[in-house]
């Protein structure tokens, strides 16, 4: 036995040794008792409790929570939401107080300091992107972080409505203008014509639509011409690129840059805008460009430049240097083409490039890297008929291919995932002689040169699938035989 019997005592509990008695105390401090003395009155949770001693007792009921809401509760806080549409370039800044988000594409975003629920916020337009073709606005920027949701702001980007249209007439040494509707493109004025360099056979508008640039093909020239009230046409310079042969050219879409392709010498020439006065500068930088090219487009960015070279059946990309303009071979060389590429279009969203192979009557689409510039060749659709121009829908939904012979408009809708083309419809024109086309950057018309009637045509553009419908005032006599055509705002 642990204790010896001892006489009995009024308390039953058995008495535990000093030293025990010390360490249970030190162990259960707090407690009521490590064992019960004489005439001790607490719970008997003695390590040695015979049979028919005290129960212990019952259990305390724990403390009841801290109420919430006391002022160690952080509030609640949500996502600011924005939604951008309609962005074609290289990238927007958005900013809420000190908060700035920067954005490149379509999509939906949030800014990253989320808000607390009642806290205002006033969501604006930090930076415009670089690039001119089109500006974006804030609708409902302003408000309060609702109790439930969140809240959201939507940015819209969109082209300045167009106000006026060019054609160069190799007929008669001229370029024509008139005002037209923004709407539907019918014309809202007369005719006017001025006299330009010999074969004026293309044109670039400035993006800002200050100022317009006529490529004389015999002459060798450049003209500048400022535009002004109602679209009239003051030239301001002439520019001597040096021989003759050249055959398209491009300007950028920040305005800087103007580049021109010579098909005679195979080359891509460089040339600087001057932002006041739009004229060009000496030309300083000259790269070489396949074998007799033809088209030339810009990326929506501003970062690369493609040529078609109708002899080598490729296309051939070249990264834009931002600062000095200067053309860099992009990396894996030319992509091939179908027989004979006569027309270069990029997709509005930068996502493919197409070429109007008129040899081969077809069309290709390529699929494009935005960050490399890089080409990989994909699908090829027939069009049933040779032709010079393509028109992709700002949505990037369509592509049109502008036959000549037969003259036809050849849709095909595209499907960015798989990166295709599938037939869409045509409206056959009989024998017109189609040449070049503009499209509205606003997607709602685009008109079509009748080079063998002098007139041009107009099509809507359907706003959902951007389908093409021949407009009623079709027909518009403009002058003999037009071949480049453009739309300024």
């Amino acid at each position: 036995m642990l204790f010896a019997p001892s006489s009995p005592r009024a308390h039953s509990t058995p008495r535990l040794p000093f030293s025990l008695r010390v360490l249970c105390a030190a162990a259960l401090l707090g407690l009521s008792a490590c064992g019960g003395g004489s005439g001790g009155g607490g719970a008997n949770i003695g390590l040695f409790a015979p049979a028919g001693t005290t129960s212990p007792a019952a259990p305390q009921t724990p403390a009841a929570p801290a109420t919430p809401g006391t002022p160690d509760t952080p509030s609640a806080q949500r996502a600011l939401s924005v939604e951008l549409r309609g962005f074609i370039g290289d990238q927007v800044v958005l900013q809420n107080g000190g908060d700035e988000i920067t954005l490149g594409e379509d999509g939906s975003y949030s800014f990253a300091t989320p808000l607390a629920v009642g806290a205002s916020y006033a969501v604006s337009v930090k930076a415009q992107p670089a690039t001119l073709t089109r500006s974006c606005s804030v609708t409902d920027g302003s408000g309060t972080m609702p109790a439930s949701g969140t809240a959201s702001v939507s940015v819209v980007c969109s082209a300045a409505p167009v106000r006026y249209a060019y054609a160069t007439l190799v007929g008669s040494n001229q370029i024509a203008g008139w005002s037209v509707d923004a709407t539907d493109g019918h014309a809202t004025s007369a005719v006017s014509t001025v006299s330009s360099g010999a074969y004026p056979i293309a044109l670039a508008a400035d993006p800002a639509g200050r100022f317009l640039y006529t490529l004389n093909f015999l002459a060798g020239t450049i003209d500048v011409w400022q535009i002004g009230a109602g679209g009239s046409l003051g030239k301001v310079a002439t520019t001597t690129l040096g021989g003759i042969g050249q055959s398209n050219l491009a300007i950028e879409p920040r305005g800087k840059f103007l580049y021109v392709v010579s098909r005679d010498v195979n080359e891509v020439l460089k040339y600087a805008i001057d932002p006041v006065l739009g004229t060009l500068g000496d030309r300083t930088a000259v790269v070489p460009a396949g074998s007799v090219p033809t088209g030339v487009t810009i990326d929506p960015s501003g970062r690369h430049l493609y040529i078609i070279s109708r002899d080598a059946n490729w296309i051939e990309a070249f990264s834009i240097d931002q600062s000095t303009g200067d053309l860099t071979a992009v990396p894996g060389g030319p992509v091939l083409t179908g027989l004979m590429p006569m027309a270069l279009e990029m997709d509005p969203k930068g996502r493919f490039v197409y070429s109007y192979n008129s040899g081969g009557m077809t069309v290709s689409i390529m699929r494009r890297d935005p960050v490399t510039g890089m080409l990989a060749a994909g699908a090829v659709q027939v069009v049933g008929a040779n032709g010079y121009a393509l028109a992709a829908e700002p949505g990037g939904r369509m592509v049109h291919a502008i036959g000549s012979t037969p003259s036809k408009i050849a849709s095909f809708a595209v499907d960015a995932a798989a990166g295709t083309l599938s037939g869409a419809g045509s409206i056959a024109e009989g024998s017109v002689g189609f040449s070049r086309v503009a499209m509205d950057p606003n997607g709602l018309f685009m008109l079509v040169l009748a080079e063998g009637l002098g007139q041009v045509y107009g099509y809507s553009v359907d706003a959902a699938t951007g389908a093409a419908a021949k407009a009623a005032w079709s027909g518009l006599p403009v002058g003999l035989s037009p071949s480049w055509v453009v739309l300024t705002r």
